[in-house]
């Protein structure tokens, strides 16, 4: 099941144009005026008369309305119809606990997404406000962090409503923002679990596997193109290691190449040292940097010593023989390393460039294995050395 399957029509992108219009007590004529739109489009589009707008036309709406960046980005996710493939799972919670949220039980919910960068964390909060519409039918609140929005909401979150708070770094930056009464769900996304909030219900958001990373694939680069080569497609996906985000990049690949098969795109993506810049290196780093530039510089030097992984799992003795391996660090912690590692590994994991998985055991996506090895970021910051290190 997608999130198109359990949208219903008051769900769409009619609705919620007039949900944002209506907000902001704009009469159809205004809106027309401000958006460079007929007025007889935007009532096509209200009434549910045109299904799928020109992205142009969304973006002049979003201007038109004034939106905020995820204002407009949950207009345009929702007016694309994108179904949301492979999240079965996390839409259910989110459905759960948006219906507690409707009956008022208790303190109003807070589910923090979180997992790896180019996961869909932002991709599914956006989807949820409409795929929860027929629970919580307020107009939605969203709040960009990640662009500085750490201040209260532009306006009040309106009780039966959805607030968005996207790109969370860090516990102080939602804490103020939760709202203490009231029929509202929160959603937060982010990189980290936030471990220091308390009463939230956490949910990783994985990257896809198998059929849904293909199904995605094909939502973006055209169903009769990857049915034509389902084993290329499988090998293209994998290869993406499952994150939206790479199977995305892959897509605008294949779309500047019409008659590029999709065989030629996996053995593009084979070699690990072209794979980065197949998928166009400089977007993904871009996706990428926030979080290593965001480690200690401890975990930061941690990080590009696991790029010497062979393989997708690993434990701790792997990390200590790579991390002992690092002159810089070792001769900068030296007695200490054992000390320093779990902390390190700890916080990679709590940064979502690294997944726990069973036994004790991590797991790092060879896209940001390759990331590390290219440099990740930049240099950070020098190690500090000990005290009586003589440095």
């Amino acid at each position: 099941m997608t999130v198109r399957d359990a949208e219903g029509p008051a769900a769409g992108t009619g609705e919620l144009l007039r949900r944002l219009r209506e907000e902001r007590l704009l009469p159809i004529a205004g809106l027309a005026s401000a958006a460079g739109v007929s007025v007889r489009a935007i009532g096509d589009l209200e009434r549910g008369v045109t299904a799928r707008p020109r992205a142009a036309t969304l973006a002049a709406l979003a201007r038109g309305l004034g939106l905020t960046p995820p204002e407009a980005a949950l207009l345009e996710s929702v007016g694309r119809a994108e179904p949301l493939v492979g999240r079965e799972r996390e839409l259910r919670r989110l459905r759960d606990l948006a219906a507690g949220a409707r009956r008022g039980d208790g303190p109003p919910p807070v589910l923090c997404l979180h997992g790896p960068p180019g996961s869909g964390k932002t991709f599914l909060a956006l989807r949820a406000v409409a795929a929860v519409h027929d629970l919580l039918p307020a107009p939605p609140v969203l709040v960009d962090l990640a662009a500085g929005g750490h201040g209260p909401p532009s306006r009040p979150v309106p009780d039966g409503g959805v607030l968005v708070l996207d790109g969370a770094g860090a516990e102080a930056e939602v804490r103020p923002l939760l709202p203490a009464a009231g029929r509202v769900l929160t959603v937060v996304t982010g990189r980290r679990a936030l471990s220091g909030l308390e009463g939230v219900v956490r949910l990783p958001v994985p990257p896809l596997t198998g059929r849904a990373a293909v199904e995605l694939l094909a939502v973006r680069a055209g169903a009769g193109r990857v049915a034509a080569e389902p084993a290329a497609a499988a090998r293209v996906a994998l290869l993406c290691d499952g994150l939206p985000a790479a199977l995305r990049r892959a897509a605008e690949v294949l779309e500047t190449g019409r008659e590029r098969p999709l065989a030629r795109l996996a053995a593009r993506l084979t070699p690990e040292h072209g794979r980065l810049a197949a998928l166009g290196g400089g977007s993904l780093a871009e996706l990428f940097d926030p979080s290593v530039r965001a480690l200690s510089a401890v975990a930061a030097r941690a990080f590009r010593c696991l790029a010497g992984l062979s393989a997708v799992e690993f434990d701790r003795e792997d990390a200590a023989r790579l991390c002992g391996s690092d002159p810089d660090l070792a001769s900068a912690l030296e007695e200490t390393l054992d000390e320093a590692l779990d902390p390190a590994l700890d916080e990679l994991v709590e940064s979502g460039l690294v997944q726990a998985a069973a036994g004790d055991r991590y797991r790092l996506l060879p896209l940001l294995r390759l990331h590390a090895g290219n440099g990740g970021a930049g240099e950070r910051a020098e190690v500090p050395h000990r005290r009586g290190d003589g440095a």
